[in-house]
Parts: C-alpha cells; structure tokens; sequence
C-alpha cells in the first residue's frame, strides 16, 4: 500500500479493464477506484475528466491543440503509450469552462 499527494497525481487513466494513476515522476499505480468513482472524489479544481479513459490534473497540462471534429487535443506530463489525450466532443465546453476557473 502507497500513499500518493493528489498534487503528485499527474494523471488517472483506464487500460485492460484496470485503473491506474501517475505520478509526476511517471511512476504508474494499480488503483482500486473506477474512473467515475475518482470523478465523484476528486478535487473539481484541480482535476477533469476528458473522456472514458482519462482523468487529468491542471497543474500537469503542457499544452492545448485543436483537433478533429472540434476535439481538442491535450499534451499532458502523463505518459501512457503514444495513446493521444483528445477531449471528447460532449466534454469540450466544459473542459473550456474549467480551464477559465
């Protein structure tokens, strides 16, 4: 068992039916909580859901870019295997909104 800082959190994200978390130093976690159970707990401010597979912290977001289909695209200090981090069409406005707190 491993006590992690939410601020230390750069990202959550799904993969294989698992959920894990990354820290800042890239380190990946094995986690016991879904995605929609860390979004109910998480701190709204410092944490957003993009789409079903992500969860990102503000402080680690590197840059934004428009994407296909008016997406954007995400460049976050989480690392997940060349994945693209794109926000989901339903979630552009407020992923907007959120970033504007």
């Amino acid at each position: 068992i491993k006590s992690i800082k939410s601020a230390d959190v750069a990202c959550f994200y799904s993969m294989a039916k698992a959920t894990y978390l990354q820290t800042k130093q890239k380190r990946n976690y094995p986690i016991d909580y879904t995605l929609d159970q860390l979004a109910e707990v998480l701190e709204p401010g410092l944490f957003f859901r993009v789409n079903r597979k992500f969860i990102i912290n503000f402080d680690f977001i590197k840059a934004i870019h428009t994407w296909s289909g008016s997406r954007l695209k995400i460049e976050t200090a989480c690392d997940y295997e060349d994945e693209d981090v794109v926000v989901s069409r339903d979630r552009v406005k407020e992923f907007k909104e959120w970033l504007d707190r």
